[in-house]
């Protein structure tokens, strides 16, 4: 079996789901106790990209903790490696949540679960 190296890409993709994941979560909840469509939409993209914003950066440094603590780097590289995953995170975080959380609002306003 052949290993695939996990590259840079890959972290920020992962990163970039998981904030979704979290972004979704958080923005069904906005989006159900609104009283209109568009800020339902609105109001979960917003809300979904802090979500985003708080999961993405300690996500990033966990999983660069893990895979560089699997490949058999020493300490100080990892811990390196961890440092500069952050700073994308922050960005691929809040993308992913604001994205997760728009498709959480558009899909509790084409639903209809708007409490009005």
């Amino acid at each position: 079996m052949q290993m695939i190296p996990i590259t840079e890409a890959h972290y920020f993709l992962l990163v970039a789901a998981f904030a979704a994941l979290c972004g979704a979560l958080v923005g069904r909840i906005i989006a159900e106790e609104t009283y209109d469509r568009r800020s339902a939409v609105f109001f979960a993209g917003y809300t979904g990209s802090g979500a985003g914003l708080a999961a993405g950066p300690p996500f990033a440094v966990v999983l660069s903790l893990l895979t560089g603590s699997w490949s058999g780097e020493n300490g100080l590289a990892v811990l390196s490696a961890a440092v500069e995953s952050t700073g994308l995170a922050l960005m691929w975080g809040a993308i992913g949540g604001a994205v997760g959380g728009m498709i959480a609002g558009v899909l509790i306003a084409a639903l209809g679960r708007i409490r009005a």
